[in-house]
């Protein structure tokens, strides 16, 4: 049996990819950045937040491919589908909540 040895560099980045995921969702959270009204953008924390987002989701990506185990199509196929259900299954859960209690004010 072959032993594999460990990357560590790719753990450092994958380690500094949920960092930033982190800073990148803190302004978001902390009330910083109101989503529904893009003129009160600080400036500053809105080319930090456009920095964050163009690299870190790509590369999550991209690492994920690199951790994968080869499957036949087939396979992956059947997972996907069963993902794209289950999100599916949560966007109308998600619609339904926001319909009774916010009364669909949300909807753009």
């Amino acid at each position: 049996m072959e032993m594999k040895i460990r990357n560590y560099k790719l753990d450092a980045l994958k380690m500094c990819l949920i960092i930033s995921v982190i800073f990148g969702h803190i302004p978001l959270l902390a009330g910083f950045i109101d989503l529904h009204l893009p003129s009160n953008y600080d400036l500053l924390t809105m080319h930090a937040m456009k920095g964050i987002y163009a690299f870190h989701m790509p590369l999550f990506v991209l690492i994920s491919g690199y951790f994968t185990r080869r499957q036949p199509l087939r396979a992956q196929f059947k997972k996907s589908l069963r993902l794209l259900r289950l999100f599916i299954v949560f966007q109308v859960i998600d619609i339904l909540i926001r319909h009774v209690f916010m009364g669909g004010e949300h909807f753009h």
